[in-house]
């Protein structure tokens, strides 16, 4: 949904960057951005795919975990309780739903 309302999401983001030096995320890359515009459903569902299998989607999943730990460890100076259980709750599965 992001991709085709041009959403500039991270693994996106995390593509361009790659696509700058490496022949296989320029190519699918120029595939998304054609996709998003021109081609049907199933050849923009294979190139979403192609993106969740990329490398620059697992990067993305890691720089999501350390931005949920980062979260979390601010969190350590609150006392324990209901709300500091909920914000912990919700930094991670911010991360688990993304996998």
């Amino acid at each position: 949904t992001d991709l085709r309302a041009g959403v500039p999401t991270l693994p996106l983001l995390y593509l361009r960057k790659a696509a700058q030096t490496d022949a296989e995320a320029s190519t699918l890359l120029a595939r998304i951005e054609r996709d998003v515009t021109e081609s049907a459903d199933a050849d923009f569902a294979l190139a979403v795919a192609q993106l969740r299998d990329h490398q620059v989607t697992r990067d993305t999943l890691a720089e999501a975990q350390r931005w949920a730990d980062s979260a979390v460890a601010a969190l350590a100076p609150l006392p324990d309780g209901p709300v500091k259980k909920a914000l912990t709750k919700f930094a991670e599965a911010i991360v688990e739903r993304s996998n």
